[in-house]
């Protein structure tokens, strides 16, 4: 259904994505979940899709131990939105990640 929606606003065809993108994480098929957080992610970049979905491909794939992945997109964020309202949680993944790798 949401394949269909479209929007020309640049939040809602982030968030177009990044709903498909929780549908495919809620059946387990991570990749193709992480495939539309970066797509949402990459709309048109801004202050406040863009980290967020930087953030859920983050988490995804620190859940899936693939931590180099993982330490990219958190390393993203840290350097191109330091008033990301997660901010303090990237920091505390980086660290986890520096240590674990």
């Amino acid at each position: 259904m949401m394949k269909t929606f479209s929007a020309k606003d640049e939040i809602l065809s982030s968030l177009k994505y990044g709903i498909i993108g929780d549908a495919f994480s809620q059946i387990r098929n991570k990749n193709k979940a992480i495939e539309y957080y970066i797509k949402a992610a990459n709309i048109r970049e801004n202050e406040i899709t863009t980290p967020f979905y930087y953030y859920k491909t983050a988490l995804l794939t620190f859940s899936m131990e693939k931590y180099h992945i993982s330490r990219f997109f958190f390393k993203k964020i840290e350097k191109k939105y330091p008033f990301f309202l997660y901010k303090e949680n990237v920091d505390k993944y980086l660290m986890f990640i520096e240590n674990k790798i």
